[in-house]
């Protein structure tokens, strides 16, 4: 291959390795000058190019051709579309029109291309971490024993905070929770919710 074509299939593989790692969920439209024509081959590319070109119409493409063309071959004076908006399969129903108009630079042999969306972006659902909101089964210190086990694991936890004086009041604040929550939790234990059969409640 040429130093050109190198540079080209480069261009092009950097492309589709950008599009290939933009998440799914993204709306996506690429602009630009692809100097390149997609063919007229609509059967096998149905879902990509029209069964008209350029040059063709019919009743129900009725847009003039200075508004389907975007740039003029140098020596042949024709026009040809090699600029283009590209959206997602699943967008297209976003696209009113794509057409092309005259821009301001008159020293160009380009048309711009003007892209008409109605576009409705969905806000993005924040995911809610779970919680464990289950009770501490307090009734267990009723019992002297778990009382005593309790009162000793809490005084080591408190002590180790304290031995700690280069920590912030935050830090330690945050760090005395989780001690008391982490003991009580090893201790106590937590309540389990005990659901009466649904027989049971009908008998009777």
């Amino acid at each position: 291959m040429t130093n050109e074509e190198v540079v080209k299939e480069k261009f092009y593989a950097d492309l589709d390795n950008i599009l290939r790692k933009t998440p799914k969920e993204d709306k996506l439209i690429l602009l630009g000058d692809f100097n390149a024509r997609v063919g007229g081959n609509s059967t096998s590319w149905s879902r990509t190019i029209g069964k008209y070109g350029v040059w063709k119409l019919n009743a129900t493409q009725m847009l003039p051709l200075a508004k389907r063309s975007t740039w003029m071959h140098p020596r042949s004076k024709r026009w040809h579309l090699i600029d283009y908006a590209i959206v997602r399969q699943r967008d297209l129903k976003d696209v009113c029109i794509t057409q092309a108009m005259c821009g301001a630079e008159c020293q160009t042999d380009h048309r711009m291309v003007r892209m008409k969306l109605k576009m409705i972006i969905q806000p993005q659902r924040r995911k809610v971490a779970f919680k464990d909101v289950r009770k501490l089964n307090v009734d267990r210190l009723k019992s002297n024993e778990i009382k005593n086990d309790f009162s000793a694991k809490m005084d080591t936890a408190l002590n180790q905070i304290a031995d700690r004086p280069s920590d912030s009041v935050h830090d330690k604040w945050k760090e005395l929770k989780n001690q008391i929550l982490k003991v009580s939790k090893e201790t106590l234990g937590t309540k389990s919710k005990k659901q009466p059969d649904w027989f049971e409640e009908n008998i009777g």
